[in-house]
């Protein structure tokens, strides 16, 4: 059987795109005469040559009743290379629909406001050299307070030298369409709308949708937004380029990304992306990314929607990335909810010598990670890696970044997972999850035809040094380390929390907080002993040799039920870890399993056991740090320690020279019932120890071998270990408590009727005898019978005379009643209670009481 590790398929511009035909439009670009100097239009064979319009400063204004190209036809600005900025406005009330090229000289950027709406058709691209901002924003307002409208009555409009600061919005800001599919030269991947190195390509407007559009800003800045009512979205400029800002706004629309739609802002440095809405979509193989070419630093991938952001289908994705020795960009992802389905993949990845970039993703509500591909081969998932597509892993010596995740609920179900891997040289990222409730359910199992085994993809939450790794890679390659801050934590069907090593590298430290309960429980469909089951694992695989990681887990109450387990298995020859449980209560029972065993060369670990109330095994539930390669310890501190129904404690040992691991038990009360066993034993060498010290012992006793009964053993091949047994007040040669192995009948033992007498007598309880009182009987009856001995038929007036008779012996109103202090045996041997003995017996607290599970 496979265990599936996670290595996302998809690099910039890899995939394959689907061309969707375009109905042609008639170009239609006519001036509308409303400004001081007009903008003309000449054609010129299939170019439309865009003329005049009015210049302040560094500002060239144009006007426009309507303006839309047709398929093969240009919009060529002819504008003077003095020319900083170049503002469009279209006011004749219809969308513009653009199935050609707009083309401008020099380095001048281009404002094109259309509040009506805007169409990018399948051949349209850009050839300026500036910025590009598209919107279907009301109008365009500047530093000096004045406003280029394309809405407002303007016959002779104000126009200024100023800088544009910002995109004024009307109460139905129209929508923005992009399905350009344009290639340089032929070549694919199609760039779409594209504009120069370092500059912003921006469409910003009401519902904005890329149906199989691709935009491309190389180591520029691409801004999507989706703005709704009487809105102001601030222009800032950066560097070559803008940057929008949308602090001040509350309510947005919509951003849908399908069809194969590609953002790319991938260049020497990484690009910046931002999309802002109120529901964001990707779907249908569509992607978002920047990936570092070169040496520099990345920029930021921002993704922020007020309700909800989705990804859904084969190859969707949103990543940064570093190819070379740059860092990667850091992703944020900031919404309502957070869905990742059927494949959809938010990730950082490095495949060069630079380090990934960071992931925050911060769902105020929830977060949801649910299947996988359609083939069922690859997970949806957030992700950071290194090496994840690359086949010469040796070369990728960058690190991985780091992911932080926040949010109220987050399931991953079904395949889904949170993943921190490196393939490579380098190092993997850490995660920090912190969610009120975590909810982690199932696993998927591939049959596949080219494996023995079927390959489980399991959900859940992940670090690892993958199975392709470079085995000898050093101490920079590792897992990371994986904290989890919670209230509540649920993984069952098969769904996992895990560190390991598959490689050379060391596991990372797994950590846990869970304010109130963790539940583990069940497995997947086709578990194995070690592979499908439910659980929190730290662990080095077959042929790994670095070192386990440690495992700390603090909660109020751990419950491992139904074959789940928590464990630091070391399959390879390095360090075992060390499992830490700080509990109020634990509870392993129906097959459910906690250990820290060694099945190689390496040590097993130590496993420690905190709990303030109660560690209770029941129906072969286990703690165990078995070993094959030396070490295994267990030291479980807590008021009661109860084992029922085949279960067991053991650090055993396998192999030549491998002594049995050392128990420590420090409790009040041990009680091991129904076969249940604590061992020490060494197959083929020493006994290890066993120690317990303990108030009292129950239902078990030390053995030199094991039995039907339940025992406490260290037996080796060369010689026994030791039991070591410290119960206070009690005489080790009397042996410990044996009870019972049947409970007593009580119906044939009580009768409710008393045999009539004319001679008085008493019955002494001194115990209870294990038989609780009735709760229907009635208390202080005339007589009881007890069928030790069969009186005679007798009157029962002589009884009654004599009760009465002794009932006033000695009796004088107004005595006070005082309790029995002790005992004395009167000469003919009866037992007297008495106020006044030589010695008085002290009372014993009452023991604490066992809380339920």
């Amino acid at each position: 059987m496979q265990l599936c590790t996670l290595r996302f398929s998809f690099l910039s511009g890899s995939i394959l795109l689907w061309l969707l035909a375009s109905n042609p439009t008639p170009a239609q670009i006519i001036p509308d005469n409303t400004l001081p100097v007009n903008s003309t239009v000449t054609p010129s064979g299939n170019i439309r040559v865009i003329e005049g319009g009015s210049q302040r400063g560094d500002n060239l204004f144009h006007s426009f009743r309507e303006f839309s190209l047709s398929r093969g036809d240009t919009a060529f600005f002819n504008n003077d290379l003095a020319v900083r900025n170049l503002i469009a406005r279209i006011t004749g009330g219809s969308p513009s629909n653009i199935d050609g090229t707009i083309r401008a000289n020099g380095t001048a950027n281009l404002f094109f406001i259309n509040p009506y709406g805007i169409i990018f058709g399948r051949n349209a691209s850009l050839q300026i050299g500036g910025s590009f901002v598209a919107s279907t924003a009301n109008s365009l307002k500047f530093a000096d307070g004045t406003e280029f409208s394309a809405t407002a009555s303007q016959t002779s409009p104000l126009l200024t030298v100023s800088v544009p600061i910002g995109l004024q919005f009307g109460s139905n800001p129209g929508e923005i369409v992009n399905r350009s599919q344009t290639s340089i030269n032929g070549m694919n991947p199609p760039v779409g709308l594209q504009v120069n190195s370092g500059r912003t390509l921006a469409l910003v407007g009401g519902n904005v949708s890329l149906e199989n559009g691709n935009m491309t800003a190389a180591g520029g800045r691409i801004e999507l937004g989706s703005v709704a009512g009487i809105n102001l979205v601030k222009l800032s400029q950066i560097g070559t380029g803008y940057a929008l800002d949308y602090t001040t706004i509350e309510n947005f629309r919509d951003i849908q990304l399908s069809q194969g739609a590609i953002v790319d802002a991938s260049g020497e440095g990484g690009g910046a992306i931002q999309i802002q809405g109120r529901n964001i979509t990707l779907a249908d193989a569509s992607q978002v990314f920047s990936n570092t070419l070169g040496a520099g630093t990345g920029g930021i991938l921002a993704i922020n929607a007020s309700e909800s952001v989705k990804l859904s289908g084969d190859d969707t994705s949103i990543s940064t990335a570093t190819l070379s020795t740059g860092t990667g960009g850091t992703l944020t992802v900031v919404t309502r909810s957070l869905t990742l389905e059927k494949g959809g993949v938010i990730a950082t990845l490095t495949e060069g010598e630079g380090r990934a970039g960071d992931m925050l993703v911060r769902a105020s509500d929830s977060i949801q990670i649910v299947g996988t591909t359609s083939d069922r081969m690859s997970p949806s998932g957030l992700g950071s890696q290194v090496c994840a597509i690359s086949t010469n892993c040796e070369s990728i010596t960058g690190g991985g970044g780091n992911i932080t995740i926040e949010t109220t609920r987050l399931l991953a179900k079904d395949g889904g997972r949170i993943d921190a891997s490196t393939f490579g040289a380098g190092q993997a990222g850490n995660v920090l999850v912190r969610a009120s409730d975590i909810y982690l359910n199932g696993a998927v199992v591939v049959m596949n035809p080219d494996a023995p085994q079927p390959i489980i993809i399991t959900s859940g939450i992940f670090t690892q040094v993958g199975l392709e790794a470079i085995p000898d890679a050093g101490e920079q390659q590792r897992a990371g380390n994986l904290t989890i801050e919670t209230r509540r934590l649920i993984a069952q069907d098969g769904a996992q929390i895990s560190t390991a090593t598959f490689a050379g590298g060391n596991g990372g430290t797994l950590t846990i907080n869970a304010k109130d309960a963790i539940q583990l429980s069940g497995a997947s469909p086709a578990a194995t002993l070690t592979v499908g089951r439910s659980g929190i694992f730290v662990s080095a695989e077959p042929g790994a040799t670095g070192n386990v990681g440690a495992l700390n887990i603090s909660t109020r109450q751990l419950t491992v039920e139904n074959g789940a387990e928590i464990s630091a298995n070391n399959f390879g020859t390095g360090e075992q870890g060390t499992v830490t449980l700080n509990v109020r209560q634990l509870f392993i029972r129906d097959r459910g399993e906690v250990r820290a065993n060694s099945f190689s060369s390496g040590k097993a670990g130590n496993l420690i056991v905190n709990a303030d109330e109660l560690i209770a095994l029941d129906n072969s539930g286990i703690l165990r740090a078995d070993t094959k390669g030396g070490g295994g310890n267990i030291e479980l501190t807590s008021p009661s320690l109860i084992l029922r129904r085949n279960s067991s404690i053991t650090t055993n040992a396998e192999g030549s020279n491998i002594p049995g691991g050392n128990i420590t038990l420090n409790t009040d009360i041990l009680a091991a019932l129904e076969n249940s066993d604590i061992s020490a034993n060494s197959e083929e060498f020493q006994g290890g120890n066993v120690t317990i010290n303990a108030q009292a012992i129950f239902g078990t006793q030390r053995s030199d071998a094991l039995t039907s009964k339940s025992d406490i053993t260290a037996t080796g091949r060369t010689q026994a270990g030791t039991i070591i047994i410290n119960t206070p007040d009690v005489d080790p040669s009397s042996g410990l408590i044996e009870l019972p192995e049947n409970f007593v009948d009580a119906s044939s033992i009580i009768d409710r009727r008393c045999s009539p007498s004319n001679r008085a007598s008493s019955f002494v309880v001194t115990g209870s005898g294990g038989l609780p009182a009735s709760p229907i009987a009635v208390l202080g009856g005339d007589a009881i019978d007890v069928n030790w001995v069969t009186l005679p038929e007798q009157n029962s007036r002589g009884l009654q005379e004599q009760r009465s008779k002794r009932a006033g012996d000695n009796f004088i109103v107004g005595d006070r009643i005082i309790e029995a202090q002790g005992w004395v045996t009167g000469p003919n041997g009866e037992v007297i209670l008495t106020a006044t003995p030589p010695t008085a017996t002290p009372h014993n607290s009452w023991p604490r009481p066992i809380d339920c599970p």
